[in-house]
C-alpha cells in the first residue's frame, strides 16, 4: 500500500502542469516531414504526461546530432523515474531514422532535464 502511494504521489509530482520550452534546431525541425514532426510531437506528449511542452525551432541551437552524441525532491526515486520516462521516449524514437530520430533523441533528453530539474527543485 506505501508503494502504492508513494507511487502515485511521485507520478503527480512528475506530471503536474508547468509550461516548458523544448528548443531545437530550425534547421532539422523544418527538414523534417509533417509526419515525422507529428509522431515527435505525440512522443513527447507521451513520454512527458501532464507537461505543457512547446517545441520551439530556433535558428541558433544546437544540432540535434551533437545533443543526441538525473519525482519528489530529494527522493532517491525521482532521477530514476525520470530515466524511465525518458527510455519509453527513446523507444519511441527508435521508429524513426536520420534526422527524426536525432531530434527526437535530442527533445527527449531536454525533457529529461527537464525532470531533473524538477526533482532538484528548481
Amino acid at each position: 500500500m506505501k508503494t502504492t502511494v508513494l507511487a502515485i504521489a511521485l507520478m503527480a509530482f512528475a506530471t503536474s502542469s508547468i509550461a516548458q520550452e523544448l528548443q531545437v534546431n530550425e534547421g532539422e525541425w523544418n527538414s523534417l516531414s509533417a509526419t515525422e514532426r507529428q509522431t515527435i510531437e505525440q512522443l513527447m506528449d507521451q513520454a512527458f504526461k501532464g507537461e505543457e511542452l512547446q517545441i520551439t525551432p530556433a535558428p541558433d541551437f544546437a544540432a540535434s546530432s551533437q545533443e543526441a552524441n538525473e519525482f519528489l525532491r530529494g527522493s532517491a526515486f525521482c532521477k530514476p523515474l525520470c530515466d524511465i520516462v525518458a527510455a519509453g521516449a527513446i523507444i519511441g524514437c527508435a521508429s524513426l531514422t536520420g534526422p527524426a530520430a536525432a531530434v527526437c533523441i535530442s527533445l527527449t533528453n531536454q525533457g529529461k532535464q527537464l525532470c531533473y530539474a524538477r526533482c532538484e527543485g528548481n
